[in-house]
C-alpha cells in the first residue's frame, strides 16, 4: 500500500510539475502549485459514506468497456439516475486503492438501502421500458 501512494505521489508530482512548466512558459512566472490527495482505501470508504449521506450515490465501472449496445446503456444508465439516484462512472483501466474501495463501500450503502438485487431489478425494468420504444 505504501508502494502504490508514493507512487501516485509521483505521478502527481510529475504532472505538477509539468503544468508548472507550462504556466511559467506562459506567464513568465513560476506558479508552484501542490497538490496532495489520499488514495488510500480508507480514503475511498470514508468519501463512499460522506456522498452516501449527501445523497450522491456514484457506482463505478472499472476497465475498457466495449459495446455495441450504447443505446441501451445510455437508457439504462439515465434510467437508474432519475428512478434511484444512482450515478454510474466509468473509472477507466487504472484502478486505485481509494476508488475500489469507495464503490465496494458505496454498493454495500446502496444495497442495504434498495436491497441486494437493486440493479438486477432495475436492469429488468429498464429493459422493458427500452423495448417499447
Amino acid at each position: 500500500m505504501k508502494k502504490i501512494k508514493i507512487f501516485i505521489l509521483m505521478l502527481i508530482g510529475i504532472a505538477s510539475y509539468s503544468q508548472n512548466q507550462s504556466d511559467t512558459q506562459n506567464s513568465g512566472e513560476s506558479k508552484e502549485k501542490v497538490i496532495i490527495t489520499e488514495l488510500t482505501c480508507e480514503f475511498g470508504f470514508e468519501k463512499a459514506i460522506s456522498d452516501f449521506e449527501n445523497g450522491d450515490f456514484y457506482c463505478f465501472d472499472f476497465g475498457n468497456i466495449y459495446t455495441h449496445e450504447k443505446r441501451w446503456n445510455s437508457f439504462f444508465k439515465n434510467y437508474i439516475e432519475e428512478e434511484y439516484g444512482i450515478i454510474l462512472k466509468s473509472r477507466g483501466c487504472v484502478i486505485l486503492p481509494s476508488d475500489q474501495c469507495y464503490d465496494k463501500k458505496m454498493n454495500e450503502l446502496i444495497f442495504e438501502k434498495y436491497g441486494n438485487d437493486i440493479f438486477q431489478r432495475a436492469r429488468k425494468k429498464a429493459k422493458e421500458l427500452y423495448n417499447r420504444i
